[in-house]
């Protein structure tokens, strides 16, 4: 199913996902691991950032709701260029989040 799933994605979607939903991690030399899920990833390219946003869909899911959250999860963004419009550094726009 996930190979196929991914064939579907790729069919529909216009651009690479890259890391995201992808898993970052490390595997260390006594065997232990330590991953996470790249849900929350901006990545740069050039002078190109990107910062997909989504949804687990679920059969139960209201369309309406998934669309609030992933317009509540891209406000990032906003936040902080209107904190870098108004002289806030890095790290007060961090706060704000």
């Amino acid at each position: 199913p996930k190979e196929r799933s991914m064939k579907i994605i790729d069919s529909l979607e216009n651009y690479q996902r890259g890391v995201y939903t992808g898993a970052l991690g490390a595997v260390f030399a006594n065997g232990n691991m330590d991953f996470n899920i790249a849900i929350r990833t901006m990545t740069i390219e050039g002078d190109r950032a990107i910062y997909p946003v989504g949804g687990g869909i679920v059969w139960d899911s209201d369309p309406l709701e998934e669309w609030q959250e992933a317009q509540q999860k891209s406000r990032i963004i906003d936040i902080y260029q209107n904190n870098i419009a108004r002289g806030k550094s890095q790290l007060e726009t961090y706060s704000d989040i």
